[in-house]
């Protein structure tokens, strides 16, 4: 009865032996087996056909100073302590890197697991590193796509600020384009007129004289480019003028030699251009506002 139970026992070791043999060989994964102190026991296939070396080269050696690590000073005094502390009980990991056959550098999730015996203490060290390389590389290619956005984004800020500081230098040369307009109509201009007007001229050259002071008042109001955005065609621009002065549609229909059913068509496109043909607001008035 004594041979049968020991037998059992040692079928079901070895069938665990077996499949812990099949996951640590067969993984994609790179793992190793240490003692406590840091040497290597056993290393899977995987790992040993990364760096090109066959298993006797590492076994019975300090797992820090294999192949693996030999490229940097900085990762190995790093795994030595990591598995001090590992040695301790507790679980270890940390970003590593590591040179393939071909020289190649690849980034590794490394971690040390403590495995403790029966007594409780630890008995095994498990090293397990998972590649990730691509994930590292897709990390890095957003990270630089994230960078071009926001130096983009940047200059476009700058270009917005430089746009609106040279639309607003515009705008300030445009006003005092016009202030020095009609300063100049006002000084070099109307004098002049007002001189003429005084002179003897027949009616016919008086009212000319008139059109003209009034033609020069209305080009250096703001009244022409305000009411410029209303798409009022030439005609309808100078029968605005006229209901702004004050003109009633008989007078209109005599100054410009056409009927008053004409004027009156005038006066409905006007209001409806100007978005009033619903309101009962008073035109002669509206008009005079665009000219404040």
């Amino acid at each position: 009865m004594h041979d049968i139970t020991e037998n059992g026992r040692s079928k079901e070791l070895l069938l665990k032996v077996r499949r812990f043999r099949a996951i640590f060989d067969h993984t994609f994964q790179f793992m190793g087996l240490l003692t406590p102190g840091g040497n290597v026991l056993e290393v899977n296939g995987a790992a040993l056909a990364f760096a090109g070396i066959r298993e006797e080269e590492v076994v019975g050696r300090r797992f820090w100073l294999t192949p693996w690590w030999s490229h940097s000073r900085k990762l190995m005094n790093i795994l030595r302590d990591a598995v001090k502390e590992a040695a301790g009980g507790r679980l270890m990991r940390f970003e590593a890197t590591h040179l393939s056959s071909e020289g190649r550098p690849h980034y590794f999730d490394f971690s040390l697991k403590p495995v403790p015996g029966e007594d409780g203490k630890v008995a095994f060290l498990i090293a397990e590193g998972r590649d990730v390389t691509d994930r590292k590389a897709v990390e890095e290619a957003l990270r630089k796509r994230e960078e071009e956005l926001e130096f983009k984004t940047r200059n476009l800020e700058e270009a917005n600020i430089a746009l609106k500081a040279l639309a607003r230098h515009i705008e300030e040369n445009r006003q005092e384009f016009e202030r020095n307009i009609v300063l100049n109509v006002r000084t070099l201009v109307f004098p002049y007129i007002e001189k003429m007007q005084r002179s003897n001229l027949n009616i016919r050259q008086k009212m000319f004289m008139e059109v003209i002071e009034k033609n020069l008042g209305n080009v250096i109001s703001p009244f022409l480019k305000n009411i410029s955005h209303f798409g009022l065609t030439p005609t309808e621009m100078h029968i605005a003028g006229l209901i702004r002065d004050g003109r009633k549609t008989k007078e209109i229909a005599e100054s410009l030699h056409i009927s008053r059913r004409a004027v009156e068509v005038h006066r409905y496109n006007i209001r409806k251009k100007l978005k009033m043909n619903r309101s009962r607001q008073n035109l002669c008035a509206f008009l005079r506002s665009l000219g404040s």
